[in-house]
């Protein structure tokens, strides 16, 4: 099935393999924020959500993600939760024009979708992106963007329908991407190279 592709379960098998570390995998509603940011914890992953929270859900997080140390990245809904963190707005992709078909109707209908496995281009080379050319192909599943990118961070990737696909804070290893590096297979690698890329400039 199509949602296996973003299980948490998988996601902590593929960390646990690339880092050789055991993986914790907590949902956002068991943890505050500041719970995590303790010297055992050598990277935090915050994932995309399948259905929006509260503000006051959100919130839990924001200080942990301006102010800790660990290296950090988030995908999707975790990279706009990291967005939001820092003052950026989050707003819906375009509307689907005329006769344009919807890859996804039953998730909110009439907005236009990144869908599948798609091209995103490389705005700013980085380390992240080692190994890499300077088109890539993720995992897009998202129907939302980050509006702008914070005046914190410096924008990484962009495709024609959404200009912020990765940020980069300019102090700290956060990072984000609108697209899911954790979903890839044999066809689709690049997803997977980017991982290898964050755990090792994270010392893991």
């Amino acid at each position: 099935k199509p949602a296996a592709q973003y299980s948490g379960r998988l996601l902590r098998a593929k960390v646990e393999r690339l880092t050789g570390r055991k993986c914790l995998l907590v949902h956002f509603t068991q943890v505050r924020g500041q719970e995590l940011d303790r010297p055992q914890v050598k990277a935090i992953l915050i994932t995309g959500r399948s259905r929006s929270f509260s503000r006051a859900q959100d919130e839990r997080f924001y200080e942990l993600i301006r102010t800790t140390r660990i290296p950090m990245i988030g995908f999707c809904g975790g990279m706009q939760l990291i967005g939001r963190a820092f003052g950026a707005n989050v707003v819906p992709l375009r509307k689907l024009m005329p006769g344009e078909k919807d890859p996804n109707p039953r998730y909110h209908p009439g907005l236009f979708k990144e869908w599948g496995f798609l091209p995103v281009k490389i705005a700013q080379r980085d380390p992240f992106f080692d190994g890499l050319p300077d088109e890539i192909v993720v995992r897009e599943s998202h129907a939302f963007q980050m509006a702008r990118v914070p005046p914190e961070f410096v924008l990484l990737a962009s495709t024609a329908e959404c200009r912020v696909q990765a940020i980069k804070h300019k102090d700290r290893l956060l990072y984000g991407t609108q697209f899911h590096p954790e979903v890839h297979d044999d066809a689709h690698p690049h997803g997977g190279t980017l991982l290898r890329n964050f755990f090792r400039m994270a010392g893991l």
